[in-house]
């Protein structure tokens, strides 16, 4: 069964675990706060099991001078072999941006980590972090914008997290052996308490464990912003470079045409190549139309790539150089999309 929770107040889907008072629930449930000073850090978990679903959080990071501190937020089963699906926020000196780590973990091992730089303060405001996670992938998104898609590829030996029903956890605490620049920079605990402040959670989950009752959960039940695929973004930028390579090709072959076609009009005595079009009126004039023609035809390639340069670059923010926007609107996402839920469901 495909079941969606919305969290208007924080105490009825999660407990705070540990911290010893360092996690509060406030604004009546509204808003979760996890503090860390330089005795403790603090963490909590949901009071249900997840088996696939879309999570979402929305999550203010810790200000200022973060350096040392982690604030995990991650799905996650029990025992020594267990699943997990993680984003970490590794925090960084003033001014810094922040790192986020990702890794997926199956029966207990993990070792599939990538790290992306957020394009945006995440301490600013709020911001929404997203986990999709249903039988054929996990999406890691970022205001709606994915960031990872790890897929199943256990057709080639590849394990995938898809057997264990899973919580979802976050806790902020000090690592700063590893955290910030592989732990050169340690935690500033003048700087201390360090906060990381919660709100607006929504899960649209299963709440058993037969993934057959989510088959199409993260494809028709749920926004098709939140399963853009990386390589639609690559599919813009293969169209974009094939356009201007058969413009410039046309272009090349047409202007090596028009100065044969100069020789065989005024010829050169120096190189002693004779005029023609004199002798063969008729065939230069035919010549002279196919000229006119290709040269029709160009234009309408660059009309073409001109459309598929709008298209890939509408995708970018205007502001920061090949960097994509932070949300796109609903007329990006239906080009973007298309095709990727049209062959998902028809695979499922």
């Amino acid at each position: 069964m495909v079941v969606e929770y919305s969290a208007s107040d924080f105490n009825q889907d999660f407990d705070i675990t540990w911290g010893n008072g360092r996690g509060e629930i406030l604004n009546n449930g509204e808003i979760l706060t996890l503090t860390l000073d330089n005795t403790s850090g603090s963490g909590f978990e949901s009071k249900r099991e997840y088996m696939f679903g879309k999570i979402d959080m929305q999550i203010k990071l810790v200000q200022g001078n973060s350096a040392g501190t982690v604030t995990a937020y991650y799905l996650s089963s029990q025992g020594s072999s267990h699943d997990e699906i993680d984003f970490e926020f590794l925090g960084n000196l003033s001014g810094e941006p922040y790192t986020v780590h990702t890794n997926v973990y199956t029966q207990g091992k993990g070792e599939r980590e990538q790290q992306f730089h957020l394009w945006f303060d995440p301490t600013a405001d709020f911001h929404t972090y997203s986990i999709l996670w249903n039988p054929k992938t996990v999406v890691f998104s970022v205001d709606t914008v994915p960031i990872r898609e790890f897929m199943n590829l256990e057709g080639i030996g590849v394990a995938f997290p898809k057997s264990q029903p899973m919580k979802l956890y976050s806790s902020l605490w000090n690592a700063d052996e590893w955290a910030t620049m592989g732990g050169l920079i340690k935690t500033d605990w003048a700087q201390a308490p360090f906060t990381a402040s919660y709100r607006n959670f929504n899960a649209n989950t299963c709440n058993d464990n037969d993934s057959s009752t989510c088959r199409f959960l993260g494809v028709a039940k749920l926004d098709p912003g939140d399963i853009i695929k990386q390589s639609s973004y690559m599919n813009y930028w293969l169209f974009f470079f094939l356009d201007q390579a058969v413009v410039y090709t046309v272009f090349a072959a047409n202007s090596a045409a028009i100065e044969a076609s100069a020789i065989a009009l005024i010829g050169i005595k120096s190189l002693q190549w004779m005029k023609i079009c004199n002798r063969f009126t008729r065939f230069c004039i035919q010549i002279g139309g196919a000229l006119l023609l290709g040269y029709v035809a160009v234009l309408v390639l660059i009309v073409v790539s001109s459309l598929s340069a709008f298209q890939l670059f509408r995708l970018y923010s205007p502001n920061h150089f090949l960097q994509l926007k932070t949300k796109l609107n609903d007329h990006d996402l239906y080009f973007v999309n298309q095709n990727v839920l049209h062959n998902q469901l028809e695979s499922d």
